[in-house]
């Protein structure tokens, strides 16, 4: 039911009806871990709704933070049940948790996309503590694990993620922006252009990084005109055109 649930917010397009209604499946996924709290699939499902309602919809910092806790806790809880031997790995010094990188394989690649996913949108929700934007590098190195053993994992999520993650040192402090837009490049073509968010990010995060306003507005523009109806990305595609429209008309003033 809860796979059904998730497809069914993802191929809507009335952003809306999904902010007004998602509450309610969550907390109905709640309902079903008081019964099954070892639900490892319930467990990763909550874990990636509550993830993506707080990243869409959530504006208040403090209730960002708290619903991205849940959703971390609930990846964490999962990442557990699959190997007893991740139940802490998150408090694990750097040098201790680089090791066990050779763990991830084609039979646990699922699981740790959903950790180091829920990890990273609660590093960013909570960015004002250092002490949570030091595992970054911990994120990072899971996702290149991912990508090592298949670059091409959920259509180029793990291709966006390293894309980004390699914008947030700019070029002036020793960043590689290059290396993100290949990330960026690549996430792009796995997906046949059909994610339309991969666009806005490489234009927020690469394009206005390097200040490059040609190519900032080329793929917004690119995302306006194309067509959102493409099957379990409806929501996001409508939601990146929004966003498109909005980085647009904030571009003259960016790069003047």
């Amino acid at each position: 039911m809860a796979d059904n649930l998730s497809q069914t917010i993802l191929n809507s397009d009335d952003l809306k009806t999904v902010a007004d209604g998602a509450p309610a499946y969550l907390l109905l996924i709640d309902s079903f871990l008081l019964d099954s709290p070892d639900n490892k699939n319930l467990l990763q499902s909550a874990s990636t709704l509550y993830g993506a309602y707080a990243n869409v919809f959530v504006i208040d910092p403090l209730r960002a933070k708290k619903m991205s806790t849940k959703s971390f806790s609930y990846a964490e809880q999962a990442l557990c049940l699959s190997d007893q031997n991740f139940c802490h790995i998150r408090k694990l010094k750097f040098k201790l948790f680089t090791p066990l990188m050779h763990e991830i394989n084609t039979q646990n690649l699922h699981d740790w996309l959903i950790f180091a996913s829920a990890w990273a949108a609660w590093i960013k929700s909570h960015s004002d503590n250092i002490s949570a934007i030091i595992d970054l590098p911990k994120v990072q190195l899971i996702m290149e694990r991912i990508n090592t053993i298949d670059d091409s994992y959920e259509n180029g999520t793990v291709q966006l993620y390293l894309g980004v993650l390699k914008t947030l040192i700019p070029p002036a402090l020793g960043g590689k922006p290059n290396e993100a837009q290949k990330h960026f490049k690549h996430a792009i073509n796995i997906s046949d252009g059909k994610n339309l968010m991969f666009k806005v990010l490489y234009a927020k995060k690469y394009a206005r990084l390097v200040f490059n306003q040609e190519l900032h507005d080329q793929l917004l523009n690119e995302v306006l005109n194309a067509d959102p109806y493409q099957a379990d990305l409806v929501l996001m595609n409508i939601l990146a055109q929004k966003k498109a429209s909005i980085l647009l008309n904030s571009s003259p003033d960016y790069f003047e």
